[in-house]
C-alpha cells in the first residue's frame, strides 16, 4: 500500500530535481524525497481514510418511535 506511494514519490522528486541543467539519480532522489516522506505519508493515509469512508454506506439507526394518541390511551389505561 505504502510502498507503491513511497515510489511515487521518489519518482516525482527525481523528476523535479532533474529539470535543466541539474542531474538526479535515482538514490540521490531516494535521499531528497525520504527528508518529505512523512508529510507525504500523512496524505495518502488521510486520503485512503477518506475512500473507505465513502465506499461504506451510511449505518442507519432507527429513530425512537413518537408516541402516538393511540399509545397515550393505552399507557393512560394501564396506569389506571
Amino acid at each position: 500500500m505504502f510502498r507503491k506511494a513511497w515510489l511515487d514519490h521518489v519518482g516525482k522528486t527525481r523528476k523535479r530535481e532533474n529539470k535543466g541543467a541539474n542531474t538526479c539519480s535515482y538514490r540521490e532522489a531516494m535521499k531528497k524525497a525520504s527528508v518529505t516522506w512523512p508529510e507525504e505519508k500523512k496524505k495518502v493515509e488521510r486520503r485512503l481514510k477518506r475512500e473507505a469512508k465513502k465506499k461504506t454506506p451510511p449505518v442507519a439507526t432507527k429513530r425512537p418511535k413518537s408516541p402516538t394518541k393511540v399509545d397515550e390511551q393505552k399507557n393512560d389505561e394501564c396506569s389506571s
